[in-house]
């Protein structure tokens, strides 16, 4: 690079300035940034310019540029598989498929957590995934904790691991124990080693209530509770530090759920009774007494609604169901006992919420996708004292077409990575449910381009989203996940670069399938497989 110090960057477009830069290799890239003062701005600012430094300094080189032509992007799609492939690796660790749940096993920082139950103790394995390129060597430890055992929670970033128990004999009390992952000892940052709170609004149905999801963050847990049969649901907000209950939201009969945003706010999903809408809703968890800890009354202050006309008029639409997340790396396949769901992920920086709905009825499975950019609801969702704002503009969230997957059709499960910043990476799954040896499995695989929510200069334009179906049909003696370049199939020359992932012949409901940073993870009936770059 031999642009003077002092060049002056405004006598050229920017176009032309992006565009040449985007040819230029990633070390020439970060110095161009570094030594020339007139592109430092235009490259600080790109997040795909940004990602290709991230990945050069961590030592990633083998990534395809979005620039590379068509033969050079599929010949680097091969050679991951083939990486994941050769460092496969494979344990029998589930004795009973019934007792799968989504809890018990999940992909966080690229450290794979599993739990399972043996004669009243629980194993807790982790697992380090490893990785060539940053020499990241396979690591495993187990924690064995005794009790009554309904959620757990790791953050590996704080060494902390939330357990979450159920004590009957004090009346329905959980307890959250907050321990240090890798010794399984007291955490050291917490002011106490446990801490309880009161389930009275369960106890008279003497049933255990399902713990939906667990998430943490600098300062706070987040816990979402539902009594049997999902009847009711609420979110709790801890500060696990001091074990003090910041807030807890009382959802009622909707199928609501809440995430941790920051160490401050969370969102959460509200259905309106009357006209079947969803909303999205963000709560200061230190402001309960602004709004007294009621959904409601949040939403009447900032709402982001989801408009849905086809969910209006089916008439599955009672048994609707709706979950998000916002937490990176970890991998959901079912919403309750009840829905399955698609896994859902937004991107390490936080730029992307991507929402599924499904409805479920007694012979198929429709799904309505939503892909929404994380600004445009920061920018709708105000959470400071005193804010008003509802009945935000729709016309920014991205409503993806149904897919009507048919009578004898179930999807299994998908993942994928929007972090690499050159072209996701995505794994579907599916299978006739029938496998009649005589007919053929119908593997179908839908593809969204999330690079064009990641990359959008401006506000984000719905109708430059682009989605691609394609049916992909396979022998019936071989299940096989489909490893994309999710990127690459969006453009407009429709190109099928993929790879099978073979997996016995089985097929079990609720697979579960995670991308990292380095690895992905697929979990099937008593089996799982780690693929690592």
């Amino acid at each position: 690079m031999t642009a003077p110090r002092c060049f002056d960057r405004d006598k050229l477009p920017t176009e032309i300035c992006v565009h040449i830069l985007q040819f230029l290799p990633a070390p020439d890239l970060a110095r161009c940034q570094r030594v020339s003062r007139g592109f430092h701005a235009l490259i600080s600012a790109s997040e795909n310019f940004q990602s290709m430094i991230k990945c050069y300094l961590a030592g990633v080189t083998d990534i395809p540029s979005s620039s590379q032509p068509t033969h050079e992007r599929m010949r680097k799609l091969k050679e991951w598989c083939c990486a994941w492939r050769s460092q496969e690796f494979t344990e029998s660790i589930i004795d009973d498929i019934s007792a799968l749940s989504a809890a018990e096993h999940y992909l966080s920082r690229d450290v794979l957590f599993h739990r399972r139950d043996d004669a009243g103790t629980h194993v807790c394995t982790f697992i380090q995934v490893p990785s060539r390129s940053r020499n990241i060597p396979e690591k495993r430890w187990q924690l064995s904790l005794t009790g009554n055992i309904r959620g757990t929670c790791v953050d590996l970033s704080q060494e902390l691991f939330a357990v979450l128990e159920l004590e009957w004999h004090l009346g329905g009390v959980l307890r959250v124990r907050l321990l240090c992952s890798t010794t399984g000892e007291s955490h050291r940052d917490a002011d106490c080693s446990s801490f309880t709170f009161n389930s009275d609004f369960w106890t008279t149905q003497n049933r255990p209530p399902a713990i939906l999801h667990m998430s943490i963050s600098a300062d706070l847990l987040l816990i979402n509770i539902a009594t049997y049969r999902f009847q009711n649901h609420w979110t709790h907000v801890f500060n696990w530090k001091s074990g003090v209950r910041l807030i807890t939201l009382d959802h009622g009969s909707q199928q609501s759920t809440g995430h941790l945003l920051d160490d401050r706010r969370l969102i959460f999903s509200a259905q309106n009774a009357t006209t079947r809408q969803w909303c999205l809703g963000i709560a200061d968890c230190y402001d309960a007494a602004g709004w007294s800890g009621n959904p409601t009354a949040a939403l009447r202050r900032t709402a982001l609604n989801l408009e849905m006309p086809t969910l209006q008029d089916t008439k599955y639409a009672d048994e609707a169901s709706f979950t998000m997340h916002v937490d990176p790396y970890i991998v959901t396949s079912r919403i309750s006992a009840h829905y399955p769901n698609l896994p859902f992920h937004v991107s390490h920086e936080s730029r992307v919420i991507t929402i599924s709905m499904g409805i479920q009825g007694q012979l198929e499975n429709d799904w309505l996708y939503f892909v929404i950019p994380m600004r445009t609801i920061l920018r709708h969702l105000q959470c400071a004292p005193g804010s008003s704002r509802s009945g935000s503009p729709t016309t920014e969230a991205v409503t993806l077409p149904w897919t009507e997957w048919g009578e004898d059709t179930r999807y299994m499960g998908a993942a994928h990575d929007a972090a690499d910043g050159h072209g996701s990476r995505l794994v579907t799954y599916s299978a006739d449910m029938t496998m009649n040896p005589e007919t053929t499995v119908v593997y179908k695989a839908e593809f969204l381009d999330f690079g064009l929510v990641r990359h959008a200069g401006s506000d984000f334009n719905p109708q430059t989203a682009q989605i691609h179906t394609t049916d992909i049909r396979e022998p019936t003696s071989v299940n096989s996940g489909l490893l994309y370049d999710a990127g690459f199939l969006t453009r407009s020359r429709y190109e099928r670069t993929s790879t099978n992932i073979s997996w016995p012949d089985q097929l079990v409901w609720g697979a579960q399938f995670g991308i990292g940073e380095h690895s992905l993870i697929i979990a099937m009936g008593s089996e799982f497989r780690i693929y690592s770059l």
